[in-house]
């Protein structure tokens, strides 16, 4: 009983606590450089790919822009061009079709070929073609022949 009663007593278990006192002590928390740079140098790289990003983008579609309107403009160069060969193919079967040749053949003159007209030329068995000679091959051909009929 005498360690009840000491307990019973115990008047410290009743007094108010105090709570124990801390203190804030501001921007004195740990630093790691290392870190802080590597946190910066990250933004930064991030922010520069972004960037390469954006312009890289905007230099495509500036020039996927030019070239569309490089193929329209030659888009209507091959119209026009299958325009002016349409056109000038259609005159120049007008300007060559029979009527108009046979016109033209009439403003000038010409007739058609009749069979009186025509004229058949024979040849001889034998076809060649002798060519003249020069005055040098004559002057030597004839030493020749004249060789022959001394030693001959």
């Amino acid at each position: 009983m005498a360690g009840q009663t000491a307990r019973q007593y115990d008047f410290e278990r009743f007094e108010t606590r105090t709570k124990p006192s801390v203190r804030v002590v501001q921007g004195k928390k740990p630093v790691n450089k290392y870190a802080d740079k590597m946190r910066w140098m990250s933004k930064i790289s991030v922010g520069a790919v972004v960037l390469a990003m954006t312009c890289s983008l905007l230099y495509s579609q500036a020039q996927v822009t030019e070239l569309t309107g490089d193929i329209q403009s030659r888009k209507r160069d091959l119209e026009s061009a299958k325009s002016t060969y349409n056109y000038l193919s259609s005159v120049m079967d007008e300007r060559s079709s029979l009527n108009n040749l046979e016109a033209q053949a009439q403003a000038l003159g010409l007739m058609k070929l009749e069979r009186n007209q025509l004229t058949y030329v024979t040849l001889e068995t034998e076809s060649r073609i002798e060519l003249p000679q020069s005055n040098a091959q004559q002057v030597l051909n004839g030493l020749n022949a004249k060789m022959m009929n001394v030693f001959g």
